[in-house]
């Protein structure tokens, strides 16, 4: 009988022990009031979107010049970016050319090329490791021009979650930044730029 009791006793400790550390361990599961992502990821880790998704409204592939389209990730669901770490960008491409050059720049400065991505399936989205520190808004894109190999990119003329439209063209490495009125790139940021729930304000109407 005694066994018993003592046996029981310690299941009801590890279990305390195990509420308090899930109840301590804060992670992203889609809820409305959440931060969004993945159940597992911390909070202030995540992926910025503004487009719906597939299918694209339209494919820019303009070979032959520096033409890089991508978005300028500023806010997320009203939110202001945090500074942090960019660690991937996912990206729509069409059937017109299998690369990605991909390339990053803050507001006011010359875009930085991240690399060239292999894009492994066309009309679809693809996705790829970077690394670069994002100290504020950003831009990031591809240059879907260029001569040799060039990519190609997948415009929305809609958004989600209200967010509005945040597509961007540059017409050079150097020069600034024009609007695409309408249109959003279907270009999508990830990393540690996610501003974590605790620390948003919130308006009770």
């Amino acid at each position: 009988m005694r066994q018993l009791i003592v046996l029981v006793v310690v299941l009801l400790l590890t279990l305390g022990v195990t509420t308090s550390q899930a109840q301590n361990t804060k992670v992203y599961d889609g809820r409305p009031n959440n931060t969004g992502g993945v159940a597992g990821i911390p909070e202030g880790v995540g992926t910025v979107t503004y487009d719906p998704g597939a299918p694209a409204d339209v494919i820019v592939a303009l070979p032959g010049s520096v033409n890089l389209y991508g978005n300028l990730f500023d806010t997320r669901n009203g939110a202001p970016l945090s500074p942090g770490t960019l660690t991937r960008v996912s990206w729509y491409t069409g059937s017109i050319g299998g690369f990605a050059p991909v390339w990053f720049a803050s507001p006011g400065a010359s875009a930085t090329y991240l690399g060239c991505c292999s894009a492994t399936a066309p009309s679809a989205f693809n996705s790829a490791p970077i690394s670069v520190s994002a100290p504020g808004p950003f831009f990031l894109g591809l240059d879907v021009g260029g001569t040799g190999s060039f990519g190609s990119l997948g415009l929305r003329s809609a958004s989600t979650n209200g967010q509005g439209f945040h597509g961007r063209q540059r017409p050079s490495y150097a020069g600034a930044s024009n609007t695409l009125p309408g249109q959003n790139a279907m270009v999508r940021a990830s990393g540690s730029i996610i501003v974590p729930v605790e620390l948003m304000e919130f308006d009770i109407e």
